[in-house]
């Protein structure tokens, strides 16, 4: 278990940094965010990272952690900082949707598949994703093949 796992776990609610205003945390993630747009997915990684330590209960944080990870080909590291989003945010059918793209890029496809289940059935209950769940759908359909 990851010691931001372990914090998750114990409910640790304030941030370790407080000196930290939001306009700062805001212009942190807004460089990270051009980093990524700019397919500098590393840089990315470090600016995220270092925003998941000041503030370990943000969900955007730790999704863009892991979408940055996960562009770098770095899916092991991308599968726990989405697991950690996830937790944050069991409602985002997103953050399932690219932990199951991790998990296959890892070939475990039964894995990757259940996952895909789990995005869409949060995608449903949310009954606005109708673009994410035909996306979803056809996915499970592609990657049951695989695993056959």
């Amino acid at each position: 278990m990851t010691l931001m796992t372990q914090k998750l776990n114990t409910g640790l609610s304030e941030k370790p940094f407080p000196e930290f205003s939001a306009e700062t945390l805001n212009g942190f993630y807004a460089l990270g965010q051009a980093l990524y747009q700019q397919g500098r997915y590393k840089e990315a990684s470090a600016y995220f990272q270092f925003l998941t330590l000041l503030d370990i209960g943000n969900f955007k944080y730790w999704f863009g952690l892991g979408a940055a990870q996960q562009l770098s080909k770095d899916y092991d590291k991308a599968i726990d900082s989405y697991q950690l989003a996830s937790r944050l945010d069991q409602t985002n059918p997103y953050v399932y949707k690219h932990l199951a793209e991790c998990y296959l890029a890892l070939n475990e496809v039964e894995t990757a598949l259940r996952t895909l289940d789990m995005a869409k059935g949060v995608a449903q209950n949310r009954g606005q994703n109708t673009s994410l769940i035909a996306d979803i759908i056809l996915m499970q359909s592609a990657w049951s093949k695989k695993n056959d």
